[in-house]
C-alpha cells in the first residue's frame, strides 16, 4: 500500500492532531500506511547542506559519527568522496606529480581512473575513522586518505632526471611524470587514477603527473614547430557531491627548460581541478583551476607549483625543487528530508 505523505493538502510532518487524535497514534488510514520518515543523525567535520543532503567535509583527519539511522533502506544510506594526497612534483628536471587516488559513490557520476560510480555505504549507529592524507614533498608520493573500509591511494611522485628512472617514478593513485632523459610515466592505481606523461627522448623536459581525469601529458618530442609543449598535468575529475560541481585530483605540470634542443620548451601547466605548474628557465606553467582550491602557478625557474589545498592535486615539476602536492579530502552526504 503506498505510504501517506499528505492529508487533506496538509504534510504529515505539520498535522498535530486528526479527528481529534494526535498525529503519533495513526498508523494508516483507510487502509494506507502513515510513515513518518526519520534520517541519519551524525556529527563531524564541517556540516553543511545542499539540494536535500546534508553533508560533512573533512579537510583533516577526524571520526564521522552516526548516532541515529534512518528508518529507511533509503536514508540509511552515505555517499562519499574519498581523494588522497597528491604526489610532489620531480625535484631535478622533473615530471609532474600524480593526483591522489579519487573513489566515489555519488549516483550518475564516476570514480577515478574511469571507474564507475561506487556502492554506497549503509550507515550503522557507530564511528567511522576518517584520515585525511597529506600531500607529498617534492620527490615523494602523497599520503592515503580513509574513510571506513573505503581507501584512496596516494598520488606519486614526479621522476628525478638524476636517478634510474624505472625504479623510481612514483606509482600510486595517479602516477607521477617522467624526468629528463627518458623517464616513463608512473602508473595510477584502477578505478582511481590515470598514469603520468612519459619524457619523450632528447627533451630536458618532464612528462605531466596523472590525473583522476586523464592521463599526464608526454613533453613533445623535437620538431619543426616551436615552441615545444611540455607535459601538462592529467585533468581532475568533475564532482558535485557538495553542490559546488568542483573537479579534484588534477595532475601536476612538469617542468620545461631552454637547454638542450628545445631552446623554446614551455613548462606543463598544472591539470584542471588544482593541479601545480611546472617550471623551468623558459617559462612557468599555471595552475589548475575550477578547483575547491587552484593550483599554484610555477614559483620560479628552480621551484613548482604546489597542488591546490584539499583537491588531491599534484604538484609542478622543476630544475630543483618540485611543488608539493595538494592535501587530500574527505565528504561525506545524506539525505536530509
Amino acid at each position: 500500500m503506498p505510504n501517506i505523505a499528505q492529508i487533506n493538502g496538509i504534510a504529515e510532518d505539520n498535522i498535530s492532531h486528526h479527528n481529534g487524535g494526535t498525529a503519533a497514534l495513526y498508523t494508516s488510514k483507510n487502509g494506507d500506511t502513515w510513515v513518518h520518515e526519520t534520517f541519519n543523525t551524525a556529527t563531524g567535520g564541517a556540516i553543511t547542506t545542499s539540494g536535500g543532503y546534508k553533508i560533512h567535509t573533512f579537510v583533516s583527519s577526524g571520526t564521522f559519527a552516526v548516532s541515529e539511522l534512518g528508518n529507511t533502506d533509503a536514508n540509511k544510506k552515505v555517499e562519499f568522496l574519498v581523494i588522497a594526497g597528491g604526489g610532489g612534483g620531480g625535484n631535478y628536471y622533473g615530471g609532474g606529480g600524480g593526483a591522489g587516488g579519487l573513489r566515489n559513490s555519488t549516483a550518475s557520476e564516476t570514480s577515478g581512473g574511469g571507474g564507475s560510480s561506487e556502492t554506497d555505504i549503509t550507515a550503522s549507529a557507530s564511528s567511522y575513522t576518517v584520515t585525511v592524507g597529506a600531500g607529498g614533498a617534492s620527490f615523494a608520493n602523497g599520503a592515503n586518505s580513509v574513510f571506513g573500509s573505503i581507501t584512496s591511494i596516494g598520488g606519486g611522485k614526479g621522476d628525478n632526471a638524476s636517478h634510474p628512472h624505472s625504479s623510481v617514478v612514483g606509482s600510486g593513485g595517479s602516477g607521477g611524470g617522467g624526468a629528463w632523459s627518458y623517464g616513463t610515466g608512473g602508473a595510477g592505481t584502477s578505478n582511481q587514477g590515470y598514469a603520468g606523461g612519459a619524457e619523450v627522448p632528447g627533451q630536458i623536459s618532464g612528462g605531466g603527473g596523472g590525473g583522476s581525469g586523464g592521463v599526464g601529458d608526454n613533453s613533445d618530442a623535437n620538431d619543426s614547430s616551436a615552441p615545444w609543449l611540455n607535459g601538462n598535468g592529467g585533468v581532475g575529475l568533475q564532482c558535485n557531491i557538495d553542490g559546488n560541481n568542483y573537479y579534484w585530483a588534477g595532475g601536476g605540470g612538469g617542468l620545461g627548460t631552454g637547454g638542450g634542443s628545445g631552446s623554446n620548451q614551455l613548462s606543463g601547466n598544472g591539470g584542471i581541478g588544482g593541479g601545480g605548474g611546472g617550471a623551468g628557465n623558459a617559462s612557468l606553467g599555471t595552475g589548475g583551476a575550477s578547483a575547491k582550491n587552484s593550483g599554484a602557478n610555477g614559483v620560479s625557474t628552480n621551484v613548482g607549483g604546489a597542488g591546490g589545498a584539499n583537491t588531491g592535486s599534484g604538484g609542478g615539476g622543476a630544475i630543483n625543487t618540485g611543488g608539493a602536492g595538494g592535501k587530500g579530502i574527505v565528504i561525506v552526504r545524506y539525505l536530509t528530508g
